[in-house]
């Protein structure tokens, strides 16, 4: 079995999130499985007013990663303006002047060519994951990858598939899911077109795969994002608040890789539907 890890994007809080990384992801596998690839935006500082994070970046957060094969993008000499430009024309979703927009297209990029450099390896399935990302809990690896070996699939996070679309900070794909996954830079622009619509995240990952007929497959491992200063950030697992709703929330849960996680899944799902009850479910329900 090959299997290919890639990190993307931006590393800004290492000495955190290396450990849960290490445990969680590069422990379960044997060293000859595995192919860690990354590609990051070389940056000394970070200014994102949407994170509220304004600071500099230390060399050392790269230190991790750099031990195997790697590769970096320059955050400037990226931006690839017309495309920017053109895509700012459908809208801004994050409303911060394209700043949010930018960001998405330099990680964007990132995983491209992460993954272009790691398939040379030849791999049967493939990790997607940010580097800023603190893992909480086991992830079922080997149940996707034993179900799934012939399949066009991804396993994703069951939680946070924001504005009707699916979690993009880490993925399990089979070969083929990746493809698709990892070369959503070079559909923006013709999806915005076709869409008449404005570029968001989650959506676009979620109309991506859909349009590619990749089975959707959930974990519900918890995934913590870490700030350049350390701040773990207040995430929202819930399953209705953060899915969009209910029904939505329950495809997420019986999509689960593990048979126990579907079934807890579904009771914390009940038990969060209960609360959203104005009145109560038993009196609700009699009401009808």
């Amino acid at each position: 079995m090959r299997i290919g890890l890639i990190f993307y994007g931006l590393p800004r809080s290492t000495e955190f999130t290396q450990p849960s990384i290490t445990k969680y992801i590069i422990n379960e596998f044997k060293s000859q499985e595995l192919f860690i690839e990354s590609c990051f935006s070389y940056q000394t500082s970070i200014v994102n007013p949407r994170s509220k994070e304004n600071c500099k970046l230390a060399s050392s957060n790269y230190d991790f990663f750099n031990q195997y094969s790697h590769s970096f993008i320059e955050a400037d000499t990226l931006q690839d303006d017309l495309l920017h430009h053109n895509l700012l024309k459908f809208g801004d979703f994050w409303k911060d002047d394209g700043f949010s927009l930018r960001n998405l297209l330099i990680q964007l990029a990132t995983i491209k060519t992460a993954y272009l450099n790691c398939k040379k390896n030849d791999c049967e399935f493939y990790i997607f994951a940010r580097p800023d990302l603190f893992i909480d809990d086991f992830i079922p690896f080997r149940e996707f990858i034993s179900r799934n070996k012939d399949r066009h699939a991804i396993m994703i996070p069951s939680w946070q598939w924001w504005e009707g679309g699916v979690n993009d900070r880490f993925a399990v794909a089979t070969k083929s899911a990746a493809e698709i996954y990892a070369h959503r830079y070079d559909q923006v622009l013709q999806y915005c077109e076709k869409k008449n619509s404005l570029l968001q995240s989650e959506k676009f990952l979620y109309d991506q795969l859909k349009a590619n007929h990749i089975r959707i497959k959930t974990c519900h491992t918890k995934m913590i994002r870490v700030r350049a200063s350390g701040q773990f950030w207040n995430e929202d697992f819930s399953s209705i608040q953060s899915m969009g709703g209910c029904k939505r929330a329950f495809f997420a849960q019986i999509n689960q890789i593990n048979k126990l996680q579907t079934i807890i899944g579904l009771l914390k799902l009940m038990t969060e539907w209960i609360k959203t009850v104005e009145g109560g479910f038993l009196l609700n329900f009699f009401r009808k």
